[in-house]
């Protein structure tokens, strides 16, 4: 018998035994904000949720907002939310910039439809403008991470094909990428990364998931964002209640039960590098590739491999965290901010 053919008759087989499964055991009940630990509700009450595109979209704008001042936009990555960047906040606020932050649509606060909904780049990147639009920014410096990368990415992308509105043309005073697979190529997959993405399989596995008692499904889940951080990173309490609370926004409102459909990013990050690398070799203003080197999923050579064939060198910038993982603005709040700042305040 072929190795073709046993993997099909495992699939199959597979496939008949979570469908008797599922017949047998229900899914988890929805985690409902009441049961959100304080500091997470707390964070919710410093923003406020908007109308995009028909969806629920969760926001937090703050800081002045006179004609002097700059603005700084935060793009968060998978699987997360803006309650990434909540330690580094106090350092951005400091240096008096207005802050604005939002939870993508299927993550943190924001809606998460199970239906008619794609999770694409291009949706993501569609309801990122019409905020801005409606929060009445006139410019910014952008900073992503992760899958922000991409998400900013696409809209740079429309950016050098002409086909923003014109109030976004003098919008982009920086950009800074952090820790995101921008050359699939290059990632270093997880395994339940390449299961989730597969048509049927992602789908019937997150089902699972679900099925699986509450302690087993947290404990595997914590394995495997634990190893996004630098094995140096030796803050253990702070690490557990990091991850906790990426598992309670995670799971808020039924996003535990989407998560094949928010992290098909993957595929358009493959589809469409082509179109986004291009973009980038004509990009003409300040970029920022800041990375921490200890990152297990996009290693450092992401950046060096942007660096040396796409990014323009009269505007590119590079900066590393040593020994820090891929969460920078969790392990390294203040070097994070600090960098950043810097780096916009030479931009000017």
């Amino acid at each position: 018998m072929s190795i073709s053919t046993i993997t099909s008759v495992f699939i199959v087989l597979l496939g008949v035994s979570l469908q008797v499964i599922f017949l047998f055991v229900s899914e988890t009940p929805d985690l409902g904000f009441q049961e959100l630990p304080s500091h997470l509700q707390s964070w919710f009450q410093r923003g406020s949720i908007h109308d995009i595109d028909g969806f629920e979209v969760f926001c937090i704008d703050e800081g002045p907002r006179d004609e002097s001042s700059e603005t700084l936009i935060f793009i968060h990555g998978f699987p997360t939310s803006s309650f990434d960047y909540h330690k580094a906040m106090q350092f951005f606020q400091a240096a008096q910039y207005r802050l604005v932050l939002c939870d993508h649509v299927g993550f943190g606060f924001s809606s998460k439809p199970r239906e008619n909904f794609t999770q694409s780049m291009a949706d993501l990147a569609d309801h990122a403008l019409m905020l801005w639009q409606k929060l009445d920014i006139r410019n910014a410096h952008i900073v992503a991470h992760d899958m922000g990368d991409s998400v900013l990415t696409e809209i740079l992308t429309r950016r050098q094909k002409k086909l923003l509105p014109d109030e976004f043309k003098d919008f982009f005073k920086s950009v800074t990428f952090t820790n995101g697979g921008m050359r699939y190529d290059l990632i270093n997959f997880r395994l339940s990364q390449t299961l989730l993405t597969k048509p049927w399989l992602g789908e019937m596995l997150v089902s699972l998931q679900n099925r699986i008692p509450v302690d087993v499904r947290s404990y595997i889940s914590s394995q495997q964002l634990e190893s996004l951080w630098s094995p140096n990173y030796h803050l253990k309490e702070e690490l557990t209640r990091d991850i906790e609370d990426i598992q309670a926004l995670m799971s808020l409102n039924g996003g535990d039960k989407i998560v094949h459909k928010t992290i098909s990013y993957l595929h358009d990050r493959s589809r469409f590098e082509v179109r986004w690398l291009k973009s980038l070799r004509s990009l003409d203003i300040p970029c920022l590739l800041f990375w921490g080197d200890a990152d297990a999923v996009s290693p450092m050579e992401i950046p060096k491999s942007l660096a040396r064939d796409f990014i323009p060198p009269n505007v590119f910038n590079g900066k590393t965290l040593k020994g820090v993982g891929h969460f920078l603005m969790l392990e390294k709040p203040e070097e994070y901010a600090q960098t950043i700042l810097h780096f916009i305040q030479s931009a000017r």
